[in-house]
């Protein structure tokens, strides 16, 4: 488990002005995108103990489907540094393999270490 405000902090390294916000059971992690775009990690938990966290991008405008998905595209790329700070801290005292995750976590663990070191901006 990790909490929001060490998530917005690693993500503010990668220049990514996050906030958290909590309502009725709901954990969310904001950051400010485009006009129309809301860019956040669904978490499950609360900004005390996340205990998990799914990216959303949504596009609030009637435009073209097409446009739609190319803009949703760029803001997932343009974000990536909000999950993979998730990612970082969530798993911070993961070891080397064997560890007990599959593989599929610990290649997304891999490649949000790499992302913070550099590597794959």
């Amino acid at each position: 488990m990790t909490t929001a405000t060490k998530i917005i902090e690693r993500a503010a390294q990668d220049g990514i002005k996050a906030t958290l916000w909590e309502k009725g059971g709901k954990c969310r992690i904001y950051a400010r995108g485009q006009k129309g775009m809301n860019i956040f990690l669904e978490c499950d938990g609360t900004g005390d103990e996340i205990e998990g966290a799914a990216m959303r991008i949504v596009c609030n405008t009637r435009q073209h489907q097409n446009w739609i998905k190319s803009q949703v595209a760029e803001h997932r790329e343009a974000f990536a540094g909000l999950f993979h700070a998730y990612v970082v801290e969530m798993y911070e005292d993961l070891g080397p393999q064997p560890n007990g995750y599959g593989p599929d976590i610990n290649e997304m663990v891999d490649e949000a270490r790499a992302y913070f070191n550099g590597e794959n901006r």
